[in-house]
């Protein structure tokens, strides 16, 4: 009997073996079960560690994605306020789309627009225009200089103007220039243009009346002659032999007119 409880009491102080399985009954079964609940599995243990590395990239990698998310909102927001007040691509007439304005041109003139703040009116800009320079500044909602610097030309101050548009939220600045010729930047040292490739034709209506019946004619004339019939000067030559035709002195005097019998241009059968 003593040497069984001798055995008893050595297996007992004995430490278990990891998730091993002992004979012993009762004594057995506690030594497994403080085994188990103080080392646990070494799958167990991975899979607790991967899935707590897990969790936390994931949540680094989302918080990382949404700044990133908020960043192109709030550079999305900046470009929709920028380019509320007009769209900068048709706009866009042999000129730029510069960072705080965009400009257009014909030979005559130069526009520049420039997107405002809603709310912002008149008494919040300022305009200089001088014959070589020109400087815009912003007063609403924060100071900011959008233009100041010497013209690549000169311009006509007094046909000059600007005016704030409150519908579009757009300053409109209309420079005249001195010259009729196309310009390559506003001013100078910007980013430039090539105007070879350029439209430099001028509209009709920006001649006066006298340039424009000029144009207007050498225009028909050419329509006329492409088509084989008399030009208006083919048609003035033929009223002026008209009227010669009976006049005293005239060889064809008391003839039937018959301008085939001279030399004149155009198509007259």
């Amino acid at each position: 009997m003593r040497q069984e409880e001798t055995k008893k009491v050595e297996r007992m102080a004995s430490p278990p073996s990891s998730g091993g399985v002992r004979e012993g009954g009762e004594d057995g079964e506690l030594a497994v079960s403080i085994a188990t609940q103080e080392t646990p599995p070494a799958d167990e243990i991975n899979q607790r560690k991967e899935e707590g590395d897990g969790g936390g990239g994931g949540e680094g990698e989302t918080q990382e994605t949404e700044k990133v998310a908020s960043k192109k909102a709030e550079g999305s927001e900046d470009k929709k306020k920028r380019t509320k007040a007009f769209n900068y691509t048709s706009d866009v007439y042999n000129g730029a789309d510069m960072d705080s304005y965009q400009w257009s041109q014909t030979v005559t003139e130069v526009e520049i627009k420039v997107g405002l703040e809603e709310g912002t009116t008149a008494k919040h800009v300022k305009v200089d225009i001088q014959n070589e320079r020109i400087r815009v500044e912003i007063l609403h909602p924060e100071h900011k200089v959008v233009l100041d610097g010497k013209l690549t030309n000169r311009v006509k101050v007094d046909e000059s103007m600007w005016n704030v548009d409150r519908e579009t939220s757009t300053l409109c600045i209309n420079l005249e220039k001195s010259k009729e010729l196309m310009w390559k930047s506003v001013l100078e040292g910007e980013k430039e243009i090539d105007i070879t490739k350029i439209d430099n034709t001028r509209n009709i209506g920006e001649f006066d009346d006298e340039a424009q019946a000029a144009i207007q004619r050498a225009s028909y004339d050419h329509h006329m002659k492409m088509q084989g019939l008399p030009t208006s000067q083919d048609k003035k030559a033929h009223e002026m032999l008209k009227k010669a035709w009976n006049a005293d002195g005239s060889p064809f005097k008391g003839t039937a007119f018959d301008p085939s019998q001279i030399q004149i241009s155009g198509n007259w059968n």
